[in-house]
């Protein structure tokens, strides 16, 4: 089986989905997926001459003017919207769809978006809980249009000379409900280049020596978790492992799943941090929901985007309904003011680790910036630390 079985190449959709196809290729199992390239999106344009219509309108539009600016982006916006898909397009991704169905029965698919320029991930976002081939549809434009929202036209990057340079790559998976999940990462935890990291649901722990091949440290699994991974299982995580360091050349962590079988869902490289921080780095909060995240900031005020990546850590002065809704999801929350019992029941339903009460947090971090975020303690704190 090839989960992911659009073809591309490192220069068409971006590094990470390369990596995600040269790892499916060598027999890695993932989540049912695949991918919508950019050139889809390039040949939408074209198919209908929608790409003349857009040049026209980039290039009427007066960067200046707020106005302009936000009416040039309503009228790109519509057009995308009301013009019809190609059949040969939705009968590919009909058929992508009933192929998951088929094996899974009825699903809920997740889009990851990947924005890119000239092929450079410039940005990335996802949408959750996707049913139904006119759903699917739908959202696929929405991404696509996001391209043209007001807020980047407004930046005076994209011009009508250079909009094909922008794109979006799409993968679209299906949302699992697994019984037991973790991590592998292809480097020891104190970065040793010979070892391997294999962690079960933040309870079970091995460092795999691969050259020795063999198990130095590791909690025995008790009664409960035999039930659930097996020795087979932690061999066949250890060769996933191989594979991915294999492949990959440099250190990553690749999150996975079980359900029947063990299925990967993400991978992310390894960022080396130093792993000193002095009291004078540390925020301290309330701890709302419990859970240890590291991640990049999202500062959000009054304005807020539906395109917020599960790795960003959304700080707010103030979270409201509508904030939380438009986030989506998100990897933590930071709060500087309290929160009411209506947010804290939303927030627990979610499962997203949250902290109020942070004092200065929306002046403290910055766009961008990797802080990790400790749910359970109400620490903040620049940069990233490994944790188990």
């Amino acid at each position: 089986q090839q989960p992911i079985v659009a073809s591309w190449t490192h220069e068409i959709v971006g590094e990470e989905l390369s990596m995600l196809g040269e790892l499916a290729h060598s027999g890695v199992p993932f989540a049912p997926s695949f991918v919508i390239t950019p050139d889809a999106f390039s040949n939408f344009k074209a198919e209908s001459n929608l790409h003349i219509k857009i040049k026209h309108l980039l290039g009427s539009m007066n960067h200046d003017r707020k106005d302009s600016v936000a009416q040039i982006s309503s009228y790109i916006k519509t057009h995308i919207k009301k013009t019809p898909f190609s059949n040969s397009f939705v009968k590919k991704i009909f058929e992508e769809y009933e192929s998951i169905e088929r094996k899974n029965g009825k699903v809920n698919l997740t889009i990851t978006a990947y924005f890119l320029h000239k092929d450079k991930l410039i940005k990335k976002g996802q949408i959750e809980n996707i049913v139904g081939e006119s759903t699917l549809s739908s959202n696929i434009k929405d991404v696509w249009t996001y391209i043209f929202e007001h807020k980047l036209l407004s930046l005076s990057e994209l011009t009508h000379e250079n909009h094909h340079a922008y794109g979006v790559a799409i993968l679209i998976s299906q949302r699992t409900d697994p019984q037991i999940s973790g991590y592998i990462k292809t480097v020891g935890s104190n970065n040793e280049k010979h070892h391997y990291v294999i962690e079960v649901s933040d309870h079970v722990k091995f460092i795999y020596n691969k050259n020795n091949k063999r198990i130095e440290k590791g909690h025995h699994l008790s009664n409960k978790w035999q039930n659930l991974v097996t020795t087979a299982d932690i061999k066949h995580l250890i060769q996933i492992a191989e594979i991915a360091d294999k492949k990959l050349y440099h250190p990553h962590v690749l999150r996975w799943e079980k359900d029947n079988n063990i299925i990967v869902t993400k991978i992310e490289p390894v960022t080396y941090k130093t792993e000193y921080y002095s009291k004078l780095e540390t925020v301290k909060g309330l701890p709302l929901h419990p859970g240890v995240r590291i991640g990049r900031v999202r500062l959000i005020d009054k304005e807020h985007n539906s395109f917020v990546s599960n790795e960003e850590i959304i700080v707010v002065k103030t979270l409201t309904k509508p904030i939380l809704d438009s986030i989506r999801k998100a990897a933590a929350i930071i709060t500087e003011d309290p929160l009411n019992d209506e947010l804290k029941f939303y927030i627990s339903q979610r499962g997203i680790p949250t902290i109020s009460h942070a004092k200065d947090a929306f002046q403290t971090f910055k766009n961008g910036e990797i802080v990790s975020v400790d749910a359970k303690t109400g620490n903040i704190r620049h940069g990233s630390i490994l944790v188990s």
